[in-house]
């Protein structure tokens, strides 16, 4: 299975930025220890109804978007998931401003004084490094870069489906096909947008071929994990002006005149024009295996 480009970009400068100190706290904890007994008997998926997905909506708003860093790490400390996750992305995402990422976000700073369509992205941007880096670099300051796998390890283990892939993928050299198939079992069962799109990351790490054929360009196509990342736009999930996969995009592409993700995948070269077999796909993942996969609670 392969890695889209665009995906691989934002895998890419996170994980160079958070390496180290990712490293180092895995390796004082057992990968699987986050995750259930994968390729094994699956174990049940928390199925979201329309209330819990209008109501995770709202706090992932709240959480991403309003929230001080000082209300997440409470949160996180008294043992909220999503508030876990999200803190474990402020400390890779602070490491990144002064480190992978330093230069371009000074790039886009000056790209902002001269391009008024760029200037509402980098200033989100700006205004969040400063809402939450001086908080957080402190913290790393007294406790090392680490603090992104730990607090990511701990959502994954109170049951974050997104942190449970997102921690699992980075701990294995590959990720085998029963292990994929596990994973996207329980994010079809769930319907979280969070995790839909983090299934786009988990494909180009999975070695063999998906077991059901008449689903496979949605695993194995050539435009599968960017499929998948749609989909999860579509499902619901924050891919507008200021949420952090169209902040990741600005800084690691200079890509940041955009209004949503979907606008900005298609403008770019490798898929101009691929709008109507892109969207094969998606509606592949969305009306067939996540409208299906439900009602029977797998995709197979």
């Amino acid at each position: 299975m392969k890695k889209g480009v665009l995906i691989a970009v934002i895998l890419a400068v996170i994980a160079a930025s958070a390496a180290v100190g990712y490293v180092l706290y895995r390796k004082s904890v057992d990968p699987s220890s986050a995750v259930g007994d994968v390729g094994g008997a699956s174990q049940d998926a928390v199925v979201l109804s329309a209330a819990d997905k209008a109501r995770l909506a709202d706090e992932r708003r709240h959480l991403w978007r309003e929230a001080t860093y000082a209300d997440i790490r409470q949160k996180a400390q008294e043992g909220n998931a999503m508030a876990q996750r999200r803190l474990s992305e402020i400390y890779e995402d602070c490491l990144s401003y002064r480190s992978g990422l330093s230069t371009n976000l000074t790039i886009v700073s000056q790209m902002s004084t001269v391009q008024p369509k760029v200037r509402a992205t980098v200033e989100a941007i700006l205004a969040e490094r400063e809402r939450m880096c001086p908080y957080a670099d402190a913290e790393m300051r007294a406790h090392g870069t680490g603090m992104a796998a730990y607090w990511l390890h701990q959502s994954a283990k109170r049951g974050d489906l997104t942190s449970e892939i997102r921690y699992f993928t980075r701990s294995v050299p590959q990720v085998k096909i029963q292990q994929t198939v596990y994973l996207v079992n329980k994010v079809v069962a769930s319907g979280d947008p969070d995790a839909i799109f983090e299934v786009s990351s988990l494909l180009g790490r999975t070695g063999g071929h998906w077991p059901d054929q008449s689903q496979r360009a949605a695993f194995e196509g050539p435009y599968a994990d960017q499929a998948w990342a749609i989909a999860a736009c579509r499902e619901g999930l924050d891919c507008g002006r200021g949420s952090r996969v169209i902040k990741l995009m600005c800084l690691s592409m200079l890509a940041c005149q955009y209004p949503d993700y979907e606008t900005l995948l298609f403008s770019q070269t490798t898929y101009s024009g691929k709008k109507p077999e892109v969207d094969v796909v998606v509606n592949l993942i969305r009306q067939q295996i996540l409208a299906k996969g439900r009602a029977n609670g797998s995709v197979r």
